[in-house]
C-alpha cells in the first residue's frame, strides 16, 4: 500500500483550529444545551397544560350536570321562608319561640343559651346553643320546623347523646339579627 502524505500544518494555523474548535464547543454547552434543556421543560409545561385542559373539556358536561341536578325545588310540603332578621325587640321572644317548637315536636327544651359575645360585638348574627331532650324520632320535625323560621341563618352543629332511656340534643345555631 501506498502511504499518503499530508502536509505539515503550520503550529500557527494548527492553533487558530484548536481554538476556532474550543470556540465552537463552548458555544454548544453555554448556549445550546441550556437553550435545549429550557425548551424541553417548556414542551413538557405546555403537554402538561394541555392534558389539563382536555381533562376540563371532558369534566365541563358533567359538572354542568351537577350544578343542575344540585339547584333542587324543596320537597313538597315545605314551604320556601323568605330571610329576615331578627329584630331588637323579638330577640327576648326567642326562647319562647323555640320551647313552643320544642313542645310541637314532642321534645323537651332543657337549655336555650345566646351567645353573649356575638351579642356584644354587633356583627348581625347571634349564636345560640339549645339542648333538646326526647326521642331522636322527634328530631326531624323539629329541624323542619326549625328551618321554617325566617331568621335562621345556618345550623353549625347537632350533638345527639344516648342518657338512660332518651336522647340528649345539642344544637348550635346562627340566628340573623338587626
Amino acid at each position: 500500500m501506498a502511504k499518503v502524505k499530508l502536509p505539515a500544518l503550520p503550529a500557527q494555523t494548527l492553533s487558530y483550529i484548536i481554538i476556532l474548535a474550543g470556540g465552537v464547543i463552548l458555544f454548544l454547552l453555554l448556549a445550546i444545551l441550556p437553550a435545549h434543556k429550557e425548551t424541553a421543560a417548556l414542551d413538557f409545561e405546555i403537554d402538561n397544560a394541555n392534558l389539563k385542559l382536555e381533562e376540563q373539556k371532558i369534566l365541563t358536561p358533567v359538572y354542568e350536570s351537577l350544578l343542575k341536578k344540585a339547584q333542587v325545588k324543596p320537597p313538597e310540603g315545605l314551604n320556601f321562608v323568605p330571610k329576615q332578621k331578627l329584630k331588637t325587640d323579638d330577640t327576648r321572644t326567642v326562647a319562647a319561640t323555640f320551647n313552643e317548637l320544642a313542645k310541637n315536636s314532642r321534645l323537651t327544651l332543657v337549655r336555650f343559651t345566646p351567645a353573649v359575645e356575638t351579642l356584644i360585638n354587633r356583627s348581625g348574627y347571634l349564636m345560640v346553643d339549645i339542648e333538646l331532650r326526647g326521642e331522636f324520632i322527634d328530631l326531624h320535625p323539629f329541624l323542619l320546623e326549625l328551618c321554617q323560621l325566617p331568621y335562621l341563618e345556618q345550623i353549625e352543629e347537632i350533638t345527639i347523646r344516648s342518657v338512660r332511656d332518651t336522647r340528649e340534643m345539642e344544637i348550635r345555631l346562627w340566628l340573623a339579627s338587626e
